[in-house]
């Protein structure tokens, strides 16, 4: 009498249980909760540089020119007035870069080179206005001269 006692008990506790576990996960009604939309990015300001000639190398010919202008992405609106009155010096190093590591030395170019190019400019442009002034330099557009 006593084992059927302690089963029927077990079995109470056990059904008890698994309702309050139903209801919790099953027939309880919950708000859904909605994230807050992530804040939108300020928008970027952009300095344009004047055009610049770059040194190339190609397989057709063992020195061209590449003729670009450039842009600089700058994520302080705040910021665009100060770079613009050192343009001179970022320009300096620009060109003080491209004349040092002309492009495609390997007697061809491509897209890669290009990509190696910014990344260096963006350097410079860092060590010229440091870090985090320019975001990233861009081309506005590019002709292979002769």
């Amino acid at each position: 009498m006593k084992k059927l006692i302690v089963i029927l008990v077990i079995l109470l506790v056990l059904l008890a249980g698994g309702g309050a576990a139903a209801w919790f996960f099953l027939l309880r009604k919950t708000e859904p909760v909605e994230a807050p939309p992530p804040p939108k990015p300020a928008p970027a300001s952009y300095v344009v540089l004047e055009g610049m000639s770059v040194p190339l190398r190609t397989a057709e010919k063992p020195w061209s020119t590449l003729w670009m202008n450039l842009a600089l992405e700058i994520p302080k609106a705040e910021d665009v007035g100060e770079i613009q009155n050192v343009m001179p010096r970022v320009r300096d190093a620009f060109v003080r870069d491209l004349q040092a590591h002309p492009i495609g030395q390997n007697g061809t170019w491509n897209e890669k080179d290009i990509d190696t190019m910014t990344e260096r400019l963006g350097k410079q442009a860092d060590k010229v206005l440091g870090p985090g002034k320019v975001s990233r330099v861009l081309i506005r557009n590019a002709l292979k001269g002769q």
